[in-house]
């Protein structure tokens, strides 16, 4: 089979070195554009298990007949340096209505700093309409120092309103490294 053209040979340079410019920022626009675009879009609609911050319609009312169980996760993304606990007691019983506060913490292990943002999704989906979240890690960036270790709290209430047959809620916590250059 003879060569191909020269001309033929400088197109297809031109074109694998425009798939080379072209992946990575593809690449780097999916990590760093689109979760924190996604989150807003999710916790403004209450899709895909994220309750709405702040949306607390001011009711008082505390369900004592019912109870539901409440469980917290933590995970770590594959590559980031960290260190994430849930609540010490990461599975409660609580009445809807209540204010429910938990800790979670999080410490940097690199040697440098590390800008991270944690995602949240509550289980079953349909029932994070029910969730007031008032206080909430999870919606800020934040940089941890080298070694770093800090108390990460979650307020919020479950509405009384939450179907019975919801009896128990997933409270998931994961958290990304937002940054190549602090990689650890």
């Amino acid at each position: 089979m003879p060569a191909p053209p020269p001309d033929r040979n400088a197109r297809t340079r031109r074109t694998v070195l425009k798939l080379v410019a072209v992946i990575p920022a593809m690449f780097a626009f999916a990590i760093v554009v689109l979760p924190p675009v996604y989150n807003i879009a999710c916790s403004a609609l209450g899709l895909n298990g994220r309750g709405a911050l702040g949306s607390s319609s001011g009711e008082a009312r505390i369900d004592t007949s019912r109870s539901v169980q409440v469980e917290f996760s933590a995970s770590v993304n594959q590559g980031t340096p960290f260190r994430f606990t849930a609540p010490a007691d990461a599975k409660r019983q609580i009445h809807p209505g209540e204010l429910v506060r938990a800790t979670y913490r999080a410490k940097n292990l690199a040697d440098r700093p590390v800008r991270i943002q944690a995602v949240h999704s509550i289980l079953p989906g349909l029932a994070s309409k029910h969730i007031d979240l008032m206080q909430c890690f999870c919606y800020n960036k934040q940089t941890f120092g080298p070694g770093e270790e800090r108390v990460m709290p979650v307020a919020f209430k479950v509405s009384p309103d939450l179907p019975e047959k919801e009896e128990t809620l997933t409270f998931s916590y994961t958290f990304f490294r937002l940054n190549s250059e602090t990689s650890g």
